[in-house]
């Protein structure tokens, strides 16, 4: 059974700004019939009697817009005080009297107190954390997080009990009350958004533990979904400190039931050190995307000059120590574009531990001839690159593959500098030789 603490260790300090989806659901009764009234900032929509629809702004608890009805059209307006509605409405777009009388009362809101307004579930669990890191973003969530939110909600779908649960089953059936629902639960307290939002995240990640421990609802496979869920809402724009921090929380209380999330650990700190480089970058009056783009440039000039695939010059005494050479300069060279004396150094002293005789094993000459076999590949370095790594993974057993992904993340740390780059790479190796992770 999964026992995690589900306590944050950390200090929160309170984002108070409401977020951009928050939605205000009101109901009223009146010579209408029913209209319901969904607020969003100062923006409002609504419906009433069968066919009745309007939209317009709504400030200082009065609106003022357009209805359409069966054809016909006019402009409205109420003001709310008191859960009385009071306003006119006249047919036509032109400005001029409006003689038509609205008047209704309210009998249903959910702008007071907390609590939902329909059964909570696993995809409010979930969507708890989405819109929480969304909101850790700058500035709050933007149409970038909300668009992924909407998305990546739609794909999340559960059986429990033999209830289905999902978009496509009609739970939610309101994704706009669902989500007035989950900001309710986070933020809001006594009609303000001024509640920690950790109480509602500590009851979502139990309940979420809760779903593990049946074993039927939430396995590993769905929380590495979930996690990589979280991690993609905040690299909609730019992954900052707060979210990295929390992200690292919650993917090392999961590490040890499903080890397979420590590879979003790995890609995280591959964003971080791409951040810190665009920040450094900045400070010099650079721009990364300059910087890609010369690269781009330079990799089209170099291809330009490289020759055809029946001119590789492969070493003539090919052993398994080239293939490993390749492959760890293939690393650096593919995703920096040169190699320091210290990449050079750890690549020696690693392959020489694979080596049954050290002292008489010529690393020079099988250096050399590895540059010199990547070097003439031209633009078949992909495809050398993958039957070298074919034959190192046919050739070795699981446990020294493992060897092969260690000695590989000890020469990406050589320079004290893990890139994107290098990660991507480190990963694509690590599932062509089909090694977990949680093992290197």
């Amino acid at each position: 059974m999964i026992k995690i603490n589900y306590k944050f260790k950390d200090i929160w300090k309170h984002k108070t700004n409401p977020m951009d989806t928050k939605m205000t659901n009101r109901l009223f009764k009146g010579n209408f019939g029913e209209l319901r009234l969904f607020i969003q900032g100062d923006l409002a929509t609504g419906s009433y009697q069968e066919n009745g629809k309007f939209e317009g702004t709504f400030t200082n608890n009065s609106f003022s817009g357009q209805w359409v009805n069966n054809g016909q059209s006019g402009l409205i307006e109420f003001s709310i005080n008191d859960g009385k509605l009071v306003g006119s409405w006249k047919k036509g777009t032109d400005h001029g009297p409006m003689r038509g009388k609205w008047e209704g009362t309210e009998i249903s809101s959910n702008i007071q107190g907390n609590e939902h307004k329909s059964e909570w579930h696993i995809l409010h669990d979930i969507s708890t954390f989405l819109i929480f890191f969304a909101n850790l973003s700058e500035n709050g969530m933007q149409d970038q997080e909300r668009d992924y939110f909407l998305e990546a909600i739609r794909n999340w779908n559960f059986e429990i009990d033999g209830v289905r649960y999902g978009v496509s089953a009609q739970r939610p059936a309101d994704l706009r009350e669902f989500t007035n629902d989950v900001f309710q639960a986070l933020y809001m307290e006594r009609g303000e958004p001024t509640k920690d939002p950790f109480i509602q995240l500590n009851l979502s990640h139990e309940n979420l533990c809760k779903y593990y421990n049946r074993g039927d609802i939430f396995n590993c496979k769905s929380i590495k979904a979930f996690l990589s869920c979280c991690l993609s809402i905040c690299t909609q724009r730019n992954l900052n400190e707060l979210q990295a921090q929390q992200l690292e929380w919650y993917i090392k209380q999961w590490k040890e039931v499903c080890p397979d999330v420590v590879s979003l650990n790995v890609y995280l700190e591959g964003i971080k050190e791409k951040k810190a480089v665009e920040d450094e970058l900045k400070e010099l009056g650079l721009n990364i995307n300059d910087l890609y783009v010369e690269q781009e440039k330079s990799n089209h000039q170099v291809e330009s000059q490289q020759i055809s695939v029946s001119n590789i010059q492969r070493p003539s005494k090919h052993t398994f120590g080239h293939d490993l050479a390749f492959l760890y300069l293939s690393l650096v060279i593919l995703t920096s574009g040169q190699l320091t004396q210290e990449e050079i150094h750890v690549i020696c002293n690693k392959l020489i531990e694979w080596v049954d005789d050290p002292d008489n094993y010529d690393m020079e000459t099988t250096l050399n001839e590895t540059i010199n076999w990547k070097e003439s590949c031209g633009s078949e370095i992909n495809i050398e690159l993958n039957n070298c790594i074919e034959r190192i993974a046919t050739n070795l057993s699981r446990e020294h593959r493992v060897y092969v992904m260690r000695d590989m993340w000890a020469i990406i740390k050589a320079d004290n500098k893990q890139t994107e780059l290098e990660v991507e790479f480190f990963l694509k190796v690590a599932k062509q030789l089909e090694v977990e992770l949680d093992k290197i």
